[in-house]
């Protein structure tokens, strides 16, 4: 759809801190009781497992976990129904 947003995707952290500090996950809540449910807010930061994963959406709200760093760590356990 022209010139409409669908989602957006937030990884709280400024890239100066690289990963010393951990990711801001209030500002993903944040972002989410901003955009309801207009827009799908997709969280990432400091997501190691599916536990993790299920812990973000439950605090933040989010519609969707992305996992970058923590996939290259644990690599292709996230296919692993165990993960």
């Amino acid at each position: 759809a022209k010139g409409r947003l669908d989602y957006v995707c937030l990884h709280p952290r400024h890239a100066r801190d690289e990963s010393k500090i951990p990711a801001r996950w209030e500002h993903i809540r944040k972002a989410k009781e901003v955009a309801g449910h207009r827009l799908a807010i997709i969280g990432n930061g400091d997501v190691f497992s599916r536990r993790d994963a299920a812990r973000m959406i439950r605090e933040t709200g989010c519609d969707a976990v992305m996992v970058a760093r923590g996939a290259t760590k644990t690599v292709g356990a996230i296919f692993d129904p165990s993960w």
